[in-house]
């Protein structure tokens, strides 16, 4: 990774670009203050054979979410990486094929080619759901007509996303999405490192590496034009199992927050990795949580069922930008059995030896201090107290 920064030509070129980005509807849920802004973020919506087989059997995927559904209420953001496509009645060829009800495992399929039923999409967007993340190793998985029926899909569900673009879209600030919420305006922008070696041949998704200069320069674009208070940057990146960064993708983070980001939240390893705050030269403090793990899988690996949900307090600071100001996270663990997800507790003596295990691993590489159980965040959250 290169610590050089876009040069000034090219980030007038995406300033122009960059000042048409449309501006999404205003986040209309319950909010503590106008002045501020509470986020929750979750890793990897990975869903396996197993899962859709459930899922569509019961008609309802949202049966995996119900335990964890009281804290969406008081936050004002949420977010998600979406991993996988959700364009049914598309082969993995990329061709055409009859829509599914039902898991077939053709249309509809799990590993190494992802592709999920349209009430996938429904089940997070009730839960309460803002914006999803769509850059990922398989956003390929049904190649270009797959990406373009994603983003038809979410559209028709009013689910924003970020990180990929329809194949009749060309222009580079395609891959910015801007939200109103509150009283700020905040960018988002989402890339992978790669897409499992599957070809884009539209040029449909942005890549963290092979992109770096144009990601720079949307950076430095938004931050130069004035016109949002914070940029979010959602890298699909690291290596799968692994609990810490690489340095590559430390020196990565650097770079962006250097060029102006906020914050960066990563997602792609399957398991949490560790958080940090980085300080540009301009005195900007930024935040890098490297890793939220999956959110909802059928990975079976212990760590592999560990999760958080990420909590950020963001106000302006006195270069008038939003920055993160306060940081909690949320643990939680994957049910094996009934692939549900369940919040860990501060009563140890309710939770089981494997839950205990996950606690003791969050505390270990994330430390104790930013830890917030369940029960105590819905609490926090709802008396404006976080």
């Amino acid at each position: 990774m290169r610590e050089k920064f876009a040069g000034i030509i090219i980030g007038i070129i995406y300033i122009s670009c960059i000042e048409s980005v449309a501006v999404a509807g205003s986040i209309k849920k319950k909010s503590c203050s106008e002045q501020q802004i509470t986020m929750l973020s979750f890793g990897d919506y990975l869903l396996h054979g197993r899962l859709q087989q459930y899922a569509l059997s019961n008609n309802d995927f949202s049966i995996f979410l119900k335990k964890v559904n009281p804290v969406f209420e008081y936050v004002d953001f949420r977010t998600l990486n979406l991993e996988g496509p959700v364009a049914n009645g598309v082969l993995s060829s990329g061709k055409s094929a009859s829509l599914v009800n039902y898991y077939d495992n053709r249309v509809l399929s799990s590993y190494p080619m992802f592709n999920y039923h349209q009430k996938a999409v429904i089940a997070i967007k009730d839960l309460g759901f803002d914006l999803v993340t769509t850059a990922n190793n398989h956003a390929l998985d049904r190649r270009a007509l797959g990406i373009d029926k994603t983003i038809t899909t979410l559209k028709e569900n009013e689910l924003d996303y970020v990180g990929t673009r329809l194949s009749e879209q060309k222009k580079l600030s395609d891959f910015i999405r801007i939200q109103k919420i509150n009283s700020f305006k905040v960018a988002f922008i989402a890339c992978t490192e790669h897409t499992n070696g599957i070809s884009d041949k539209e040029e449909q998704v942005l890549y963290c590496g092979k992109d770096l200069d144009k990601i720079l320069s949307l950076i430095k674009g938004l931050k130069s034009s004035g016109q949002v208070d914070g940029i979010f940057i959602f890298p699909h990146w690291g290596e799968e199992n692994e609990t810490k960064p690489r340095q590559q993708h430390r020196i990565l983070a650097k770079n962006w927050i250097e060029e102006g980001a906020t914050a960066i939240i990563g997602s792609h390893p399957h398991v949490v990795q560790t958080m940090e705050t980085m300080l540009a030269s301009d005195g900007r403090l930024g935040f890098v949580f490297y890793s939220l793990g999956n959110f909802v899988s059928g990975q079976v690996k212990p760590l592999q069922k560990v999760t958080v949900g990420l909590l950020l307090k963001l106000q302006k600071n006195q270069h008038n930008l939003l920055e993160v100001v306060k940081v909690a996270y949320i643990p939680m663990v994957m049910n094996g059995q009934t692939f549900d997800l369940i919040p860990l507790s501060s009563e140890l003596k309710y939770q089981s030896i494997a839950m205990n295990s996950a606690d003791q691993y969050l505390s270990q590489n994330l430390g104790k201090k930013n830890k917030m159980y369940f029960e105590e965040a819905v609490q926090a959250l709802q008396n404006c107290e976080f």
